[in-house]
């Protein structure tokens, strides 16, 4: 099968359990692997949440996740290891004890699962999703060929297995994307690259005719504040490109919104490949979250994450949804001051991006979170 084919089929299969599943299974012939498991387990402590197997029988993987999967070293490893692909000889430092223990010779030999090559990656604050390729002990660990053939069709296999679980489909029978948009509660909007509405959902027509957050402009989904206009078009355009050659590659897709009224949103954006021919010509979704009013002012938090004056200034400057160059006009402060605050900020709450920063800030606020930092510094 063509390079481009296998491609287009795992994209398709965010939508297509059919198309998913040739896709794998094409994956399994090139790495000549027997079983393929994938799913989502907890970042804190790598326990399995959701998993589904190809090549296995389904009794024994829940046998596996119930009972063998917090003491394979193997298992541990991978969940410990988000952005890279780990194979069995770097997980196995005592091969010889491994392959003595009763794990090993009454189950994973039995079930083909001897040699295993796997990859993860972030799904969100909580959750990462996973990927493994087993074969049994009649073939040999994974070569560093085979490792690239993975890698060039992981992205294509991140993205497809990311919109399946976003959408709520991995164990659902629906195959269509527009079934899988009506279904969701979210308002949800498709759009080509210019921002072209394609297709909304009810939940996603009503918030355009409120027109508190988005609204429709010559057929366009737009914020309702000027100033937020040129930010989401460029987010979309930046989506619609988003073919990342970086296998484990994540792209800030998120953008802070404001009402007339005071009242805060988050828009989520997630590219979707051309292939996917349910709803022609739509290339990003657009997922519309209103955050629940604020009860707690930021400096609150200042003393649950350990910052400085000016590092509150700077949070809840970006939490009232200003620019960094009005936060250092206002204040007084250089832009690359701020940009240093920052990198700071980013540290002590664990989080990699300005809208990431704005993302947990306004879930802390938005519920009266008094607890412990959900990432501590």
């Amino acid at each position: 099968m063509e390079r481009d084919k296998l491609v287009d089929l795992l994209y398709e299969g965010a939508a297509d359990d059919a198309a998913l599943q040739s896709g794998i299974q094409e994956i399994l012939r090139l790495t000549r692997s027997r079983v393929a498991q994938f799913g989502v387990n907890r970042r804190s402590n790598g326990s399995m949440v959701n998993y589904v197997g190809i090549g296995i029988d389904p009794r024994d993987l829940r046998t596996y996740a119930d009972h063998f999967a917090d003491t394979d070293p193997r298992w541990l490893l991978s969940a410990r290891s988000e952005g890279r692909i780990v194979t069995t000889p770097e997980s196995l430092p005592d091969r010889k004890g491994f392959e003595n223990s009763v794990m090993f010779n009454e189950f994973l030999d039995k079930i083909s699962a001897t040699y295993a090559m796997s990859a993860s990656f972030p799904l969100d604050r909580n959750y990462s999703l996973y990927f493994n390729l087993l074969r049994g002990s009649d073939g040999a660990d994974y070569q560093p060929g085979e490792v690239q053939d993975l890698a060039r069709f992981l992205p294509a296999l991140k993205r497809s297995l990311t919109l399946r679980i976003k959408f709520g489909a991995l164990e659902s029978s629906l195959t269509s994307l527009e079934a899988l948009v009506n279904r969701l509660e979210t308002p949800i909007f498709l759009v080509d690259r210019r921002g072209t509405l394609i297709r909304a959902n009810w939940q996603g027509q009503q918030a355009l005719a409120q027109g508190a957050f988005l609204a429709l402009r010559n057929g366009r989904v737009e914020p309702r504040s000027p100033r937020f206009i040129t930010a989401l078009s460029a987010l979309i355009v930046e989506m619609s490109r988003s073919r990342p050659d970086d296998a484990l590659a994540e792209t800030n897709s998120t953008l802070p919104l404001s009402a007339s009224d005071g009242r805060k949103a988050i828009v989520s954006l997630m590219p979707l490949h051309s292939s996917l021919g349910v709803v022609p010509g739509a290339e990003v979704a657009i997922f519309l979250r209103e955050l629940a009013p604020v009860r707690h002012n930021v400096g609150w938090l200042r003393f649950i994450f350990g910052w400085t004056d000016a590092e509150t200034r700077l949070a809840e400057g970006l939490v009232l949804g200003q620019t960094l160059q009005e936060i250092a006009s206002h204040w007084c402060v250089s832009r690359e001051t701020l940009k240093t605050q920052l990198k700071v900020l980013y540290l002590k709450t664990g989080v990699h991006s300005q809208s990431g920063l704005i993302l947990l800030l306004t879930g802390l606020l938005s519920t009266g979170w008094t607890g412990m930092p959900l990432c501590p510094p």
